[in-house]
């Protein structure tokens, strides 16, 4: 098993977020699809502007339509190739605080349904 530096990860979050259009959302989570050798094959943050089909239907299926808007876990995911899809074994996801910190950053039920549907094996958050 491939072992995890989860502040490598923290440290990329930060990166993606000081992008100027991405500054100023509330919740800060990202998502890495790695594969099993621990490389990062895609990433996601959340969206309060796009959506995706995965998405809505994920949010309607739990009866919470007015949470359309991409996920981070489904961002990441949904921007897979078909080859990627083979060989991602792990979604690590980072949330941030206003000041940059570490917060939980478990996945919410819809995006738990979303990531089983795509049968990842290993599932880490901080």
């Amino acid at each position: 098993m491939v072992r995890f530096d989860l502040n490598k990860f923290h440290q990329r979050a930060n990166v993606i977020f000081d992008r100027e259009e991405l500054i100023k959302f509330k919740h800060k989570v990202v998502a890495f699809a790695l594969d099993a050798k621990g490389h990062i094959l895609t990433s996601g943050w959340n969206s309060y502007t796009k959506s995706h089909p995965t998405q809505k239907k994920a949010a309607m299926s739990h009866s919470e339509g007015y949470k359309c808007f991409m996920h981070a876990e489904v961002r990441a995911l949904t921007r897979l190739s078909y080859k990627q899809m083979e060989q991602v074994e792990t979604l690590v996801v980072i949330r941030l605080d206003s000041e940059k910190s570490l917060m939980p950053g478990k996945p919410c039920k819809i995006c738990s349904d979303v990531i089983r549907d795509y049968k990842i094996k290993n599932i880490l958050h901080s």
